[in-house]
């Protein structure tokens, strides 16, 4: 899946869950027996956060796990198997289009610290607002290189698309 796109959704599931959390702590809203959409929103933005996170750096983390794995195979023939290996890439470096905004996912990273604390501070304790809003810079950071990855890979897909300037139009 695209990763600006998963970025999107995670940074407009925070801002929902922040404006949700704001809205019922100065009792503009009343979410009466309906909790559980806060929590919803909570649970969607833990997930989508991990879909950037490991769609990011998940390639990475299994390739050096399966170059940790590889072993020689011992002399075939007076030379040794593991000179006729491959080199050993990260999944994703060949497609540089698929990868593009894969800085999000490292930007997000340490947006997990205060989203697991909040799960275990009181709801209507004062230090609960100020540490959701610890993950605030590291979404809005997260959507900026969301965004612009998206403008250059719609650029990218201009260019691919237009025609060359120095061919003649068939009549």
């Amino acid at each position: 899946m695209d990763i600006a796109k998963l970025t999107t959704a995670a940074c407009i599931s925070y801002a929902a869950n922040v404006t949700l959390g704001f809205g019922v702590a100065t009792k503009l809203v009343d979410t009466g027996k309906a909790k559980w959409v806060h929590h919803g929103l909570y649970i969607s933005t833990l997930a989508l956060t991990g879909a950037v996170v490991w769609s990011s750096i998940g390639p990475i983390a299994l390739s050096a796990r399966s170059a940790l794995a590889r072993k020689p195979r011992g002399v075939i023939a007076g030379r040794e198997a593991a000179g006729s290996l491959p080199p050993v890439r990260p999944q994703g470096a060949g497609n540089r289009r698929k990868n593009k905004g894969g800085l999000a996912g490292w930007l997000l990273m340490p947006a997990f610290v205060p989203l697991a604390a909040i799960s275990t501070i009181d709801a209507r304790s004062p230090a609960h607002p100020l540490v959701a809003l610890i993950a605030a810079p590291f979404y809005g950071g997260a959507a900026v290189v969301a965004a612009i990855a998206s403008v250059r890979k719609r650029k990218d897909r201009a260019k691919s698309h237009a025609r060359p300037a120095n061919r003649k139009r068939r009549r």
